[in-house]
């Protein structure tokens, strides 16, 4: 999943299943991030860059956590901020286009044969979101388009998906620190 925020471009490289996932974000200039969601728990790491600007955590606060990983129980309230975007069901409710829907024409996209339906995003967002779903008796969403306003910057997203079926083989960290120690 590649996101471009005016001439930040933001790369997010997602392995989800149903319930847990692993996110990878990185950002020119050395910014890296990442989020795994395992059960009940979201994990966060990354470098300083990241768990100041992209996490919010003061300098103080992640200089302490350094290279471990920060555990934020689903009865914590950033958990669905964190977990957003690093399971199949918030990927899919992020993509899931809402209201008047627009049908368009068949195209070839990644070699496969898709139809694209354009709808607004979710009720919180200002923008448009275009999913390509595979014309089968099995579809699939194969890629998706994003356009809104977030604090009057135009931010467009591209988003590909693919492996469906794939196994994914989630690791809980060992070095660990509870984002209620903090």
């Amino acid at each position: 999943m590649t996101n471009a925020s005016g001439s930040l471009p933001v790369t997010f490289s997602d392995d989800v299943t149903t319930d847990s996932g692993s996110q990878h974000i990185t950002r020119p200039g050395g910014t890296n991030a990442h989020v795994l969601v395992i059960g009940k728990t979201a994990y966060i790491s990354g470098d300083l860059s990241a768990l100041t600007t992209y996490f919010g955590f003061s300098r103080t606060v992640a200089t302490k956590i350094g290279d471990r990983w920060v555990s934020i129980a689903s009865t914590n309230g950033g958990y669905a901020t964190v977990a957003s975007d690093a399971t199949l069901t918030s990927v899919l409710a992020n993509l899931t286009p809402h209201g008047q829907l627009t049908e368009l024409a068949a195209t070839k996209m990644h070699g496969r044969s898709v139809i694209g339906v354009r709808g607004a995003l979710p009720s919180s967002l200002n923008g448009t979101v275009t999913i390509y779903i595979t014309r089968s008796s099995h579809p699939l969403p194969v890629f998706a388009v994003f356009k809104a306003q977030e604090r009057g910057i135009a931010v467009t997203s591209n988003s590909t998906m693919s492996a469906w079926g794939e196994r994914v083989a989630l690791k809980r960290p060992t070095d660990v620190i509870s984002a209620s120690k903090l």
